[in-house]
């Protein structure tokens, strides 16, 4: 009995012991909360600069309207019958009229004042949304490695190094490169897009009829296509840490797996973690096609 005894107590030793030690990577799902765009907000300097950045791109957006309005006009008077061709080219003073002759008043041009006007509102719309994005990414650089220089040490035994190198190469290469880059590109067309709606909807008014349907099928693609895009991403993240932890591991015990012989094994199963990250990315790059 008391063998038996014994024997069911190593084995449920044995039980804790093989316990693995590294915790997994967790993976959130869903939609991304709305506590971690605030977060950024406030990283990069907090709502009052955001909303600065926004009005910077209102501007800009404003100037290219003021452009393709003047630039319609124009065209619509092709034959010159309402103003001279030097009225739209220079500006508001209208050469070669009678009764004008010594009275011309040479003003700055209109279209070039609006050219202008949008390349430095672009150039401004640039740096505020570039200073934004730097402040942001220096401040979450910060606090990631403050994190990691006061973690106890039971954190460093159960996560495994490549999980810390992704973060600090590939995840902060996002908040550096990426992400400034997608919100340039989803503010300048947001508003793009509510330009040529309200465009429309004036010349046509009938199409204000069609838009709330057309809304409603854009915005069901729209929410189809983040899912994936999410969760993809998600994936790829994940997937990556493995190669990091497998390359790190690899050159530090080269010497003794060379001598065991196990170098064929080694280079399989980093081909396998390879593979795993590069399907994710190829269903995340097909998912944006």
């Amino acid at each position: 009995m008391k063998d038996k005894k014994s024997e069911s107590g190593d084995d449920k030793t044995n039980k804790v012991e093989g316990k693995e030690l590294m915790t997994k990577e967790e993976r959130n799902t869903g939609s991304v909360k709305l506590g971690v765009y605030t977060h950024y907000i406030r990283s990069g300097g907090g709502f009052i600069s955001a909303i600065l950045v926004l009005v910077t791109y209102l501007m800009s957006t404003g100037a290219n309207v003021t452009s393709t309005v003047w630039i319609s006009m124009w065209t619509a008077d092709n034959q010159y019958a309402t103003h001279t061709l030097a009225f739209y080219i220079v500006g508001y003073g209208e050469f070669g009229r009678e009764g004008h002759s010594g009275q011309h008043a040479l003003t700055f041009g209109l279209l070039a004042l609006i050219s202008i006007l949008m390349g430095f509102m672009s150039w401004i719309r640039s740096y505020g949304l570039a200073s934004f994005g730097v402040r942001s990414s220096y401040r979450l650089h910060g606090d990631v490695l403050r994190s990691i220089f006061r973690a106890p040490m039971s954190f460093f035994d159960t996560t495994p190094t490549g999980r810390i190198l992704s973060r600090f190469s590939k995840d902060l290469h996002s908040v550096d490169n990426e992400l400034s880059d997608f919100i340039d590109i989803f503010v300048f067309i947001v508003l793009q897009l509510i330009v040529v709606m309200v465009t429309i909807v004036v010349i046509t008014p009938y199409f204000a009829v069609v838009l709330p349907f057309l809304s409603t099928m854009y915005i069901v693609a729209m929410q189809y296509f983040r899912r994936v895009s999410r969760e993809t991403k998600r994936l790829e993240n994940i997937t990556r840490s493995p190669i990091y932890s497998q390359f790190s591991e690899t050159l530090g015990g080269l010497d003794t797996i060379r001598a065991f012989g196990k170098s064929g094994q080694f280079s399989d199963n980093f081909d396998s973690m390879l593979d795993a990250n590069t399907r994710t990315i190829y269903c995340n790059k097909t998912a944006d096609r």
